[in-house]
């Protein structure tokens, strides 16, 4: 989770983007287009900024999806940008935190997803905001 570590995952989503728009060959059935994070297109690196500045990867810890989508929604909301969808949301946090896991935690007929893997950094902003 070093700087350069953000820098490399924003300088690959910029180089997806570039290279999803600039693609001159004709497409062909057995070629696919989109890179192979096709989310990619539509977050910014300052969202994976985001991301990398308020969460980082702790074994033992779990969060529910839907907290770290909502922290994302509100994120966007906050900056004026354009949100992607849970499922794109998911391979985003994925390709940023190597290793998360998923479970489903709660009692029978009542559990919700989370990821396993992954915790909000002590000092961020997020730990004294509501879900």
């Amino acid at each position: 989770d070093s700087p350069q570590a953000m820098t490399d995952v924003a300088s690959y989503l910029h180089q997806a983007s570039s290279s999803h728009h600039s693609n001159s060959t004709t497409p062909t059935p057995d070629m696919d287009p989109t890179p192979s994070l096709s989310h990619a297109t539509r977050v910014s690196p300052a969202t994976v900024a985001w991301l990398v500045e308020n969460y980082e990867n702790a074994e033992g810890v779990s969060l529910p999806r839907s907290t770290l989508y909502n922290h994302y929604m509100r994120h966007c909301n906050e900056h004026k940008l354009d949100a992607v969808n849970a499922a794109s949301f998911g391979k985003l946090i994925r390709s940023v935190f190597t290793g998360l896991r998923t479970r489903r935690l709660g009692t029978r007929g009542n559990s919700k997803y989370h990821y396993y893997g992954i915790r909000i950094k002590p000092g961020s902003v997020l730990n004294n905001s509501p879900i």
